[in-house]
């Protein structure tokens, strides 16, 4: 099938399971539903792996070369190796939120031990404060994560792109563009 017609499919059959999720209270039905988001991922990854394989096998020629790359040949490098990166940094919109109410976690946790954190009740409290606090904390590291991974990245390919890093970079898109987590 495909690749267009495969992310199509795969598209209509992940929204069918987040309309089920979403109107009821069902650990199963949220559970397909993060199953069908995880299978969505890797559809969309091989349906831009397609699009691209034809364009990035002349990128790794020039890098294993060490020739220079034009200007949208550098482009094409960023979005094979960090544009899911970009992506999701230009489009999430909960970073500040996570902040705000990890700092209330926060200051609810230090309200507690000012008060004495001996009883049942504030013993149970804080574990509740801490595993609300082990949700939030993934998403913001991952942010930071991929923002330092771009910065990084920017860093590493600013001047001319020699001989070492041509072949680091080409060995890091052929493990990208054969691997199943690009």
């Amino acid at each position: 099938m495909a690749p267009e017609l495969q992310l199509s499919t795969k598209v209509k059959e992940t929204l069918k399971t987040a309309e089920q999720a979403l109107d009821s209270d069902s650990t199963r039905h949220y559970r397909e539903f993060d199953e069908h988001i995880r299978q969505l991922e890797a559809t969309a990854r091989e349906a831009f792996q397609a699009k691209l394989q034809h364009d990035y096998k002349g990128i790794l020629n020039k890098l294993e070369k060490a020739k220079p790359l034009t200007e949208s040949e550098r482009e094409m490098l960023k979005l094979l190796i960090v544009g899911e990166a970009k992506y999701y940094l230009k489009h999430e919109n909960d970073l500040e939120n996570w902040r705000v109410e990890l700092n209330r976690l926060v200051e609810e946790i230090e309200r507690i031990e000012a008060t004495g954190a001996n009883d049942i009740d504030s013993l149970l409290h804080i574990q509740a404060l801490c595993r609300d606090a082990r949700h939030i904390l993934p998403d913001i590291t991952y942010y930071y994560s991929e923002k330092e991974r771009i910065d990084r990245f920017e860093k590493a390919t600013s001047g001319q792109i020699d001989a070492e890093k041509g072949r680091i970079l080409a060995g890091v898109i052929r493990a990208m563009m054969a691997s199943e987590k690009m």
